[in-house]
C-alpha cells in the first residue's frame, strides 16, 4: 500500500531549533506510517555570501506539491534578515502551485493555518525565575523585531507575568531586536556607551541575543553575574558550550512540530484516529552560571562531547557504522581523493563510495542536470533543468547500492527522485539537500533514513556535501581545460590537436570489412575581403557560419573541425556502398544552410565555401596525411574553379 508523504521545508537541519521540530515530525509520521521529504538548505539563511547562499535555496523549488499529501512550513526558520526573502520566494511559488494542505509554524504565510507554540507557561517560569528565585525587578526584556508576531507574544507573556509580581516595565527596559547575536551586541554597546542605564537582569527572548548580550558587556568590562544576570530561551548547544554557561529555557518546539502533522492528519485522513503526541518529560529548564545559579554541568559535557573532533577512533567499536563524527570525516582524507580524481567518471565514484561516510542511512542518492560538466543555470527562479539523471546511490544494502549501471536513469525533475515514489516500505525521511558551487545549480542529493533512527542531519553531512560541491566543480574546471585543448573556442568544433586524437579511436572502431573513411576538406571564400571590408566580427561571423553547416551536414557519421582561419576538416566513416549517396546528401545540405544565412541573414557580403572529397577503404595499410593532401588538393582546385565562375 502506497503510503502518505508529508513535505517539510525548513533550513539548516542540523540547527537546534529544526532538530526539536524534525524530532515532532518524525515520531508522529512514525505513528501514522507516514514518509517525510525535508527540503533544506545547509546554511543559515542569513548567511552573509548572498551567490552561495542563492545555490542553497534552489532546493525549495525543487518539490512538486502534487506528489505530496500535505505540507509544513518551519516558517519561524524564515522570519527575518534575508531569511524573508526566502520566505517570499516560497509563498510566491506555493500561492501558485500548491494544491495540498498547508500548515505553518509559529508564523503565518498565505493566509494558511497556523500551529503557535504554546510556550506560555515556559516564559512565565522564566519570569519567576529572576523574580521569586533572584528577587530582581528593575529587569530589561530584550524580544525580537517589532511587529514580529513570536517577538510580541513572548513580550506579552513576559509583561503580563511581571505585572502580577508588581514588576512594571517601563518602555526605556523594552528593547526589540531580531533574535540574534547583533542585538545583545547592540544593546551591551548602549550601556558602555552610558545610552542605557545597567539593569539588574535581563529577559532574553532568544539564547542568541543573551549570548551577544554576555560576550559584548565581557568586552566592554562588564561581569556576568555580577554586574547584572542574564537568562535565555531556546537552551541551544550554544548556551551550554559558552563560557559563561546560559541559564535558558527550552522551547515546546517538538510538541508544536507534532500537532502540525495531527493537523494535517485531520484533513488527509478525516476518520482515522489522532494521537495526542506527549513529550519526554524532562526539565524545562538548564541551569548556567549566567544567572549566578549552580550550572547543569552534565548538559556542557554532553554538549561537548557531541562538538568533539576526535583525531583517534577505536575503529572496532560496533557503534562505528551509527554515528561517525567530523573526525573521521576529516581524517580519512576524502577531500583529496575527490580533488584527485582525474575524469567525471572517476569524480562520482569517489562520491559514490565516500557517502559510507553519511551511516546510518538506507540510501543516499545523487542526482545531477545531465549537462552538469557544461552548463548550469542562474535564474535561482527556475533553478533544475526538466531532466534530471541518478547518476549513483550508495546503501549498505547491496541490491540496492549502484553506480554506472543501467539504474542511474534519466527522470524527470519533477518527480524528485522515483524510488521515493514507489516506496512502500517502512516510514522514512528523504532529506533533500542542493548541491551547487556558488549559484551554480548542478543538482541535489537524497539521503533516506529510517524515521526512528535517532541520528539526524549534522555537521558531517554538511561537510561531505560541501566536499562533493568543490569537487564537481573542480571537473568542470578540468573538463573545460581540456575542451580548450582540443576544441576551437569559437566554433565549438575540435581543433587540429583534438582531431587527431578522435581519428585513430574512430579508425580502430571501423575494423570491419567493408567500411571507408571519407575525407573533407573545407574552405571558407572570401574571408580576408570579409576581415578588410566588415571587420573581424563579421568575419567571425562567416567562420561560425561554415562551421555550423560542416557540423549539421556530417551530422552524427564522422568528426568536424576546424584547423585555421578559414580551413576546416571533417573525416567521415561509412559503408564503401554509401559514400556516392552520402557525398552527394552532404553537398545538398551543406549548400542549402550557407544559402540560408546569405537569404536571411541581411549581410552585404556572401557566405561560401570550397570543398575537396577524398576517400579509401578502412585498412591498416590506410594513411589518413595521404588522405587529407589529398582532399586538400581537390579544394584548392575546386577554389580555383569557383574563382574562375565568379569573374566568368
Amino acid at each position: 500500500m502506497q503510503r502518505n508523504r508529508i513535505c517539510v521545508l525548513t533550513a539548516m537541519p542540523e540547527a537546534l531549533h529544526e532538530q526539536r521540530i524534525l524530532d515532532g515530525i518524525f515520531a508522529q509520521c512514525q505513528t501514522y506510517g507516514y514518509h517525510v521529504a525535508v527540503f533544506a538548505t545547509m546554511t543559515n539563511l542569513m548567511h552573509n555570501d548572498r551567490a552561495y547562499q542563492q545555490g542553497e535555496e534552489a532546493i525549495y523549488q525543487l518539490p512538486n506539491f502534487d506528489l505530496f499529501d500535505g505540507v509544513i512550513v518551519d516558517t519561524l526558520t524564515f522570519g527575518g534578515g534575508y531569511t524573508q526573502d526566502a520566505m517570499g520566494k516560497i509563498a510566491s511559488r506555493m500561492q501558485k502551485e500548491c494544491r495540498k494542505p498547508v500548515v505553518c509554524l509559529e508564523l503565518p504565510m498565505n493566509g494558511y493555518p497556523v500551529v503557535e507554540n504554546d510556550n506560555e507557561n515556559v516564559l512565565r517560569e522564566m519570569c519567576r525565575h529572576l523574580t521569586d528565585f533572584h528577587g530582581k525587578r528593575d529587569i530589561c526584556i530584550l524580544t525580537g523585531g517589532q511587529g514580529n508576531p513570536v517577538a510580541e507574544y513572548r513580550l506579552e507573556i513576559f509583561l503580563d507575568e511581571l505585572a502580577k509580581h508588581g514588576i512594571e516595565v517601563p518602555p526605556e527596559r523594552i528593547v526589540y531586536g531580531d533574535f540574534w547575536y547583533t542585538s545583545g551586541e547592540a544593546l551591551a554597546e548602549e550601556i558602555a556607551a552610558g545610552e542605557r542605564t545597567m539593569p539588574e537582569a535581563f529577559l532574553c527572548a532568544s539564547d542568541h541575543m543573551a549570548l551577544g548580550l554576555i560576550e559584548r558587556l565581557k568586552r566592554r568590562g562588564y561581569a556576568i553575574p555580577r554586574d547584572a544576570i542574564v537568562i535565555g530561551f531556546e537552551a541551544t548547544v550554544e548556551a551550554a558550550l559558552n563560557e559563561t554557561p546560559l541559564t535558558s529555557y527550552k522551547p515546546n518546539d517538538t510538541l508544536t512540530a507534532a500537532r502540525a502533522v495531527d493537523h494535517l492528519r485531520r484533513i488527509i485522513e478525516p476518520d482515522a484516529e489522532v494521537i495526542p503526541f506527549t513529550p519526554k518529560a524532562e526539565d524545562q529548564i538548564h541551569f548556567g552560571e549566567s544567572c549566578g545559579c549552580s550550572g547543569d554541568i552534565m548538559r556542557s559535557v554532553a554538549a561537548f562531547r557531541d562538538a568533539l573532533y576526535y583525531t583517534m577512533h577505536n575503529y572496532n567499536l560496533e557503534t562505528r557504522k551509527n554515528n561517525i563524527d567530523i573526525g573521521l570525516l576529516m581524517e580519512n582524507y576524502i577531500s583529496e581523493r575527490l580533488t584527485a580524481a582525474d575524469t567525471p567518471h572517476d569524480c562520482l565514484y569517489q562520491i559514490w563510495t565516500s557517502s559510507y561516510i553519511l551511516r546510518p542511512m538506507m540510501q543516499n542518492s545523487l542526482c545531477l542536470a545531465e549537462n552538469w560538466l557544461t552548463d548550469y543555470t542562474h535564474n535561482t527562479d527556475d533553478p533544475y533543468p526538466p531532466k534530471m539523471r541518478l547518476v549513483c546511490a550508495y546503501s549498505d544494502d547491496l541490491d540496492a547500492t549502484f553506480f554506472d549501471d543501467p539504474r542511474c536513469v534519466l527522470f524527470d525533475t519533477k518527480d524528485m527522485l522515483p524510488q521515493m515514489l514507489n516506496d512502500t516500505g517502512e516510514p522514512s525521511v528523504y532529506y533533500f539537500s542542493p548541491v551547487h558551487f556558488g549559484d551554480k545549480t548542478l543538482g541535489y542529493t537524497v539521503l533516506q533514513r529510517r524515521l526512528t533512527d535517532p541520528h539526524k542531519i549534522n555537521l558531517v553531512y554538511r561537510n561531505w556535501l560541501r566536499m562533493v560541491n568543490n569537487s564537481l566543480e573542480m571537473m568542470r574546471a578540468k573538463q573545460r581545460y581540456v575542451l580548450l585543448s582540443s576544441h576551437d573556442e569559437m566554433t565549438g568544433l575540435l581543433n587540429r590537436r583534438g582531431f587527431f586524437e578522435q581519428l585513430p579511436k574512430r579508425l580502430s572502431a571501423r575494423t570491419e570489412d567493408g567500411y571507408s573513411m571519407a575525407m573533407l576538406s573545407v574552405d571558407l571564400d572570401g574571408l580576408k575581403h570579409i576581415n578588410d571590408t566588415y571587420g573581424h566580427s563579421e568575419g567571425d561571423r562567416a567562420i561560425r557560419t561554415v562551421a555550423l553547416a560542416l557540423r549539421s551536414a556530417v551530422e552524427n557519421d564522422g568528426i568536424c573541425a576546424r584547423f585555421g582561419g578559414d580551413e576546416f576538416e571533417a573525416a567521415v566513416f561509412l559503408p564503401t556502398a554509401e559514400l556516392r549517396a552520402w557525398y552527394e546528401s552532404f553537398l545538398t545540405n551543406f549548400r542549402r544552410s550557407l544559402a540560408e544565412f546569405n537569404e536571411t541573414a541581411g549581410k552585404p557580403y556572401t557566405v561560401g565555401a570550397s570543398i575537396g572529397f577524398a576517400s579509401d577503404a578502412v585498412s591498416p595499410s590506410l594513411i589518413p596525411d595521404t588522405l587529407m593532401n589529398q582532399a586538400d588538393e581537390r579544394m584548392y582546385a575546386d577554389k580555383i574553379a569557383r574563382k574562375a565562375q565568379r569573374v566568368f
